[in-house]
């Protein structure tokens, strides 16, 4: 199968999070296009179904793609099945909420983190593949360039002590310790993951006198309470390690961080939430990126690619996978979730010396450009969609 042959339609969401999955789409549809396939946006109404699966019927693509995949009907069947149409669900969120897309016989499923595709793996899922998501080579901006923020921090707030509050009036109390327990383990410092944090959890609290039976363990939602919870207290925690030093954070919950940051010295310098656009725009403006995601130890997060395109230096949790050829000290800074300590000695050591900070920047861009780009996503990926739409059968035109 030559490139130019493949035909993609682009399931479009009529929702998004600050326009987060259309702006991901729009750059991935060009990627794709560069590559000579040929590409559809198809907007994916729910409330009027039957006008896109007479779109996918009428195109008739060899798959369709998109982002955190395509959920069964009420029937359990998957859209890619009924009309005999393979489907790509490239995942941004844990897989805790997609488990049942496993069972789906023509699905390619990809992950951002590596441990997330060991997992679905584990359940049997057919065509799993690592693929963490990339950045846009149009956000490449000279680290050196003028900027207008020392520091930044994109993201929401949410309060995790009234997230552990609810969960004695949701769970049962052996419920509520595995959570607990599992946070306590990942804090520990010890770098393990989420969901090898929740698995020594339970074992431990199914060997107490009043423990729980493995079988019993509702382990999707022990998952992503401790996922919420670790999240929302990671990027508290990281701030709150910052004395002195003026941050800029962009994002809802303003009423949020005056709970639960110290606010006397007024340093958390908070904004409004931005289209993901804009919030690209404010990378650029960036000298220094705090970068928190507790939940990808084995993988990465998108804004680390997009900060360093951005020119923009990373303070960032730490990752087996980013740590492979971003190395500390060189190309980023890295932070422990439990060990928040020191993060601001390197903030503001890169801003007294403007030189190493820049050089810091200018690696990791260089890294990015090699190696993150979504052209550099796509162009590996198309071998790997090459062979599942050969498994599943499919005749080229």
């Amino acid at each position: 199968m030559q490139n130019k042959q493949l035909r993609l339609d682009f399931l479009v969401p009529t929702q998004s999070r600050n326009d987060v999955l259309n702006f991901f789409l729009n750059d991935v549809e060009a990627c794709f296009k560069k590559n000579g396939c040929h590409c559809l946006q198809v907007l994916a109404q729910k409330d009027k179904p039957e006008l896109f699966i007479d779109t996918l019927i009428n195109d008739k693509p060899d798959c369709t793609f998109s982002f955190n995949g395509v959920r069964p009907n009420e029937e359990g069947v998957f859209l890619s099945e009924a009309l005999n149409i393979p489907h790509i669900a490239c995942l941004v969120d844990s897989p805790c909420h997609f488990i049942e897309l496993a069972t789906a016989k023509n699905y390619l499923i990809t992950c951002s983190d590596r441990q997330y595709v060991d997992f679905f793996h584990s359940i049997n899922a057919s065509h799993v593949h690592f693929m963490p998501m990339g950045a846009s080579i149009d956000l490449v901006t000279d680290p050196s360039s003028p900027r207008t923020y020392d520091v930044v921090m994109l993201g929401s707030c949410s309060d995790p002590r009234k997230m552990a509050a609810r969960w004695k009036d949701r769970y049962s109390p052996q419920h509520v310790k595995i959570i607990q327990v599992a946070i306590e383990i990942f804090l520990s410092g010890l770098g393990k993951s989420i969901l090898e944090s929740l698995m020594e959890s339970v074992h431990d609290q199914v060997h107490q006198p009043e423990g729980i039976r493995p079988r019993d363990v509702d382990y999707r939602r022990c998952w992503w309470e401790i996922e919420l919870y670790l999240r929302a207290f990671d990027r508290i925690e990281l701030l709150k390690a910052l004395s002195f030093t003026s941050v800029h954070v962009f994002g809802s919950g303003d009423e949020t961080w005056k709970e639960v940051l110290p606010y006397e010295s007024g340093h958390i310098i908070l904004h409004d939430p931005l289209p993901f656009n804009q919030g690209m725009e404010i990378l650029k403006k960036s000298k220094i990126v705090l970068n928190s995601s507790p939940h990808m130890i084995y993988g990465a997060n998108e804004r680390v690619f997009t900060s360093a395109a951005a020119g923009a230096l990373n303070i960032a949790t730490y990752s087996t996978y980013l740590n492979e050829t971003f190395h500390e000290g060189e190309a980023l800074y890295y932070y422990l979730p439990g060990r928040w300590k020191g993060v601001e000695d390197k903030i503001q050591t890169c801003l007294r010396d403007e030189d190493l900070r820049n050089k810091m920047a200018k690696k990791a861009q260089e890294i990015v450009i090699k190696q993150h780009t979504w052209d550099h996503r796509i162009h590996e990926f198309l071998p790997v969609i090459k062979e599942f739409l050969i498994s599943n059968n499919l005749k080229f035109n």
